[in-house]
C-alpha cells in the first residue's frame, strides 16, 4: 500500500482466521517537509479481544442472574466515623426481587445509608451485618425488621473486605403459621 495521506489512523481489524489485530499507520514526512508514504504497525490483540468478549458474556449471565432471581439480593459496605469505629452500611448495589420484597427503590437508596433510608430499625441488623463484613463469618438468620414489618430469611456473606451481600426471602407467612400453630397447640 502507498498512501500519501498526511494523517495518522488507527482501526482494529478482524482477520478471517478470527486474528484481531490493532493497525496504525502515520505518514513519513522528510525534513523538506515532503510525503515519501506511510509506516504501518500491526500488534495481535486477539488475546485481549477474546478476554474482553468472555467478560462481557460473564457480565451478562451475571446481569440477569441478579435481574431474574426471586430472592432479594443486596451488597453494602460498612461506614466507619473518624476514629475508625462502624457506625452504618451504605447501599451499593440491589436487585429487582430487593425492591419488590421491600419496597425500597434503587433510585433512592444506592448510595445512602441504613441510616438516612431506614430510620429506627432494629440495631440487631447492623450489628449482625457488621461481624459478618469484618470478621468474614457467613450467617443464616431469620429475624423480624419492625420498619418493613416482616420477616426474612437471609443469609449474609462478606463479598469484599468491608462488605457484606445479602441474600433474603421474605418468611413471613411461614412465621405467622409457626406462630399459630404453636398457639393452637397451647
Amino acid at each position: 500500500l502507498y498512501d500519501h495521506s498526511d494523517e495518522v489512523s488507527s482501526d482494529i481489524v478482524k482477520l478471517t482466521d478470527g486474528t484481531v489485530l490493532d493497525r496504525y499507520s502515520s505518514p513519513v514526512i522528510g525534513e523538506n517537509g515532503r510525503n515519501y508514504g506511510r509506516i504501518w504497525l500491526f500488534r495481535d490483540i486477539t488475546e485481549r479481544e477474546n478476554a474482553v468478549e468472555a467478560l462481557k458474556k460473564s457480565e451478562e449471565r451475571y446481569r440477569s442472574l441478579f435481574d431474574n432471581m426471586t430472592e432479594g439480593f443486596a451488597v453494602h459496605e460498612i461506614v466507619f466515623d473518624e476514629n475508625g469505629k462502624p457506625y452504618d452500611y451504605r447501599f451499593l448495589n440491589i436487585n429487582p426481587a430487593f425492591e419488590r420484597l421491600t419496597g425500597l427503590k434503587a433510585e433512592n437508596i444506592i448510595g445512602k445509608t441504613q441510616k438516612e433510608v431506614i430510620t429506627n430499625e432494629d440495631p440487631y441488623w447492623f450489628d449482625t451485618y457488621c461481624r459478618v463484613a469484618l470478621t468474614g463469618e457467613s450467617i443464616q438468620i431469620d429475624h423480624y425488621s419492625p420498619v418493613i414489618q416482616k420477616y426474612f430469611g437471609v443469609i449474609a456473606f462478606r463479598s469484599a473486605p468491608n462488605q457484606f451481600a445479602v441474600i433474603f426471602s421474605d418468611i413471613t407467612a411461614r412465621k405467622e403459621a409457626e406462630e399459630a400453630l404453636r398457639e393452637s397447640e397451647e
